[in-house]
């Protein structure tokens, strides 16, 4: 749950800088929409990884920006520089949380 609302933040301030007068940039709403974000990503993940392995990245980008264009109503360009930089910010906090809370 922490992790949804520390991600919601980053799409939130992501957002902000790139497309602060074109982005819906109400806190439940992001939070929705990175919910159905984290979901449908896993679901993919789940449903198409034994068959397509790692093209299912390339899905997950695609649905990413397509969420964020169809609930947050910015443009292709702005989506696609939003949903890079969210996603390297997500694996950045993944790889962070983990050297934190690592027992050795």
């Amino acid at each position: 749950m922490v992790g949804i609302i520390i991600e919601a933040a980053l799409l939130w301030l992501i957002l902000f800088i790139v497309a602060r007068h074109e982005a819906e940039l109400d806190f439940i709403y992001i939070l929705y929409v990175v919910m159905a974000i984290s979901i449908g990503s896993c679901i993919m993940e789940w449903l198409l990884f034994p068959y397509v392995s790692y093209f299912v990245l390339i899905l997950t980008i695609t649905f990413s920006m397509i969420v964020l264009m169809r609930f947050c109503y910015i443009s292709l360009g702005k989506a696609l520089i939003v949903t890079a930089c969210y996603i390297v910010a997500k694996v950045a906090i993944e790889i962070g949380l983990q050297r934190m809370f690592s027992i050795v």
